[in-house]
């Protein structure tokens, strides 16, 4: 058997390491488009959580439906305003429908700020420890840690549900590009979305008040409608006999009273 040429001998280690090298690059690809939106949606609801990391101009395009306005269930209903999302145009309209799926959080701030307190004071012995050259310490200080997240983590996990979020956007031929699915955040028991302009979500924040103005006034029309009638009459006037007054005693008229020094006026001359 003639051994194989010089090319050829060559051939079978490269193939192996090219495909090795295209399944970790494939491995790579498939992580980074996992964990991208997983990613956004944390950075997304850390800036709801704490609008101190959000912006002027996308906080005033956000806005909040409480759980009473479009929710039934895990299921929210979101109704917008029949205009471009960009421009505010309400003819020649064409609209795309989403539906998503938000991971709603109990008590986050709550479970992920004692985590980063206990972290941080765990990580500044262990700063310490590594300073003295302690390097068993500093070992067990840093499991510590990464014990604290992952619980932390855990409990985030168990602490979360998915709620379906359904809503419908318009817009016109000059800006069907901006159809997108926008940033959504459900947080104690409210939906918060980042429209696309500032027009559309004041024109939403408005039409919510008068939706939620009719159901207050609908609410209070049915209480009154719907309260029994009691039945009772208010009791008559009772009449009181008062006795006659007695007459008044008859005074005779009294003699003028004089001063001191008019008397002498009454002495004989």
């Amino acid at each position: 058997m003639n051994p194989p040429e010089d090319g050829r001998r060559g051939a079978a280690p490269g193939e192996r390491s090219e495909a090795l090298r295209r399944k970790a690059a494939d491995a790579s690809a498939k992580s980074v488009s996992f964990l991208q939106p997983k990613v956004y949606q944390a950075w997304c609801n850390l800036r709801v959580w704490l609008p101190f990391f959000d912006t002027p101009n996308r906080r005033a395009r956000q806005i909040r439906f409480a759980h009473s306005d479009c929710r039934t269930g895990f299921y929210w209903d979101i109704d917008l305003p029949k205009q471009c999302c960009r421009c505010g145009r309400a003819d020649d309209l064409r609209g795309e429908h989403f539906e998503s799926l938000v991971r709603a959080f109990e008590y986050p701030l709550h479970i992920t700020g004692t985590a980063a307190l206990m972290s941080a004071g765990v990580l500044f012995l262990a700063f310490i420890a590594f300073s003295a050259g302690m390097w068993s310490t500093l070992l067990s200080l840093l499991i510590f840690t990464a014990v604290i997240i992952l619980v932390a983590s855990a409990l985030l996990w168990m602490k979360s549900w998915d709620e379906e979020v359904s809503l419908r956007l318009f817009a016109c031929p000059d800006h069907v590009a901006d159809l997108k699915q926008p940033d959504m955040v459900v947080h104690d028991n409210e939906l918060t979305i980042v429209l696309p302009s500032e027009r559309l979500a004041d024109a939403a924040m408005e039409e919510l008040k008068q939706r939620r103005r009719g159901k207050h006034r609908a609410a209070g029309e049915s209480s009154i409608q719907g309260r029994p009638a009691s039945g009772i009459q208010p009791p008559a006037a009772i009449p009181i006999d008062s006795p006659p007054l007695p007459p008044r005693p008859h005074i005779p008229d009294l003699p003028p009273i004089k001063l001191a020094g008019e008397e002498d006026d009454l002495l004989p001359q």
